[in-house]
């Protein structure tokens, strides 16, 4: 490869401090200064615009300016590439709270260019990675039609046009969790059980790869356990998460639920537990919820008898059964579907960072730059 206005070929790289950078300190920003994150999202940046000049950082921010004869842009797009990436990884390594210092940050490796291709590099990457953003936010747009369409589906199907209603309380009961209670006596029978969190229970299914122990009197234990088909409910969230069931399938033997989740148990000759952990996400059950909570300001609540007051649709256990069936199916069609958007989300990322790393690392010609 030969030099482009006589800069050393890439493989000879510099660090962003002095050279690309003059100073990183969290102060007022100018317009043309790089910020980078650097708390535990580290590594977003942003080039401050000019009705930003003056603006002050916050915690977990960077300044970086940069020195005569760089550019912002192309810096901008360096400290986005793969070599960045893989510098700061290794400087966080595996701490708990992985937060960026100011020293490694300083010492990114940064390939060094001429100023005329930096601005080549950056005009190439802004054309190029804009057209795999048009495409990425098309399959972001498609995802959320379908999604659109799930819950219509859902909503027609297991919420009949002119069905009578019984609220929740007449088809189940409902089982309330337990507190972790650091005085709570331990006593000869104690049992050490799994403990689901609200962590755990997430809109339509269970997260179970990080699930603590708890060690409570056999008693109480009887009295939490969850059982195979019970609905799991959670108190607080997103208002428009609100009062949306996973169902229970006995995955942990034995496993107790924290006081902020609530398990629905049906009563089985009335209610159907797919039945109600599908009708939780219809637009009927999400209007219920929405309209009743308690909302706060970055989230809302539920209780024990806003639950039990859920509206529901009066239809035998085999109609309920049979509507689950054909629901299922088109669900499997419509979730095959969010898979293969969700797979070419990934790949047109993963392209995106290889189009910028292999750019500024000088490994594809860019158009209208000598080789």
């Amino acid at each position: 490869m030969s030099d482009f206005g006589g800069v050393p070929d890439p493989s000879s790289l510099l660090h962003t401090s002095p050279e690309i950078a003059s100073a990183y300190r969290r102060s007022s920003v100018r317009s043309g200064d790089v910020v980078v994150s650097i708390g535990p999202s580290f590594g977003k940046v942003m080039i401050v615009p000019p009705e930003l000049e003056g603006a002050n950082l916050t915690q977990g921010t960077a300044r970086v300016a940069p020195s005569r004869g760089a550019s912002p842009r192309y810096l901008y797009w360096a400290l986005q590439s793969r070599l960045a990436v893989a510098h700061w990884d290794a400087a966080v390594g595996g701490a708990t709270f992985r937060a960026l210092n100011l020293g490694p940050l300083g010492e990114t490796p940064v390939p060094v260019w001429s100023l005329p291709r930096q601005q080549s590099i950056a005009d190439y990457l802004d054309t190029e990675t804009a057209r795999i953003d048009s495409i990425v936010a098309a399959r972001s747009s498609q995802a959320a039609l379908v999604e659109e369409r799930r819950v219509s589906m859902l909503s027609r199907l297991l919420v009949p046009e002119g069905a009578a209603f019984l609220p929740l309380r007449r088809l189940a009961v409902i089982q309330s969790g337990l507190t972790v209670d650091a005085l709570r006596e331990v006593t000869e029978d104690a049992v050490t059980r799994p403990y689901l969190r609200v962590a755990n229970v997430q809109p339509g299914r269970l997260e179970l790869d990080s699930v603590t122990e708890i060690t409570v009197p056999s008693g109480l234990a009887e009295r939490c356990t969850l059982r195979d088909g019970d609905v799991l409910m959670t108190e607080g969230g997103d208002l428009d998460k609100l009062g949306r069931g996973a169902i229970w399938r006995g995955e942990l033997p034995g496993a107790l639920h924290q006081n902020h989740i609530f398990a629905v148990r049906p009563l089985p000759e009335l209610l159907d537990p797919e039945y109600l952990g599908l009708l939780t996400q219809t637009a009927h059950a999400r209007a219920y919820f929405e309209s009743t909570g308690v909302k706060t300001t970055n989230l809302a609540s539920t209780n024990r008898e806003k639950i039990m007051s859920l509206p529901i649709p009066r239809l035998s256990v085999l109609d309920q059964r049979t509507r689950v069936a054909e629901a299922r199916a088109r669900l499997d069609r419509m979730t095959a579907f969010q898979g293969c958007l969700r797979s070419q989300a990934d790949l047109l990322h993963e392209r995106r960072q290889a189009l910028v790393t292999a750019s500024v690392t000088g490994q594809i010609e860019i158009p209208g730059v000598a080789a």
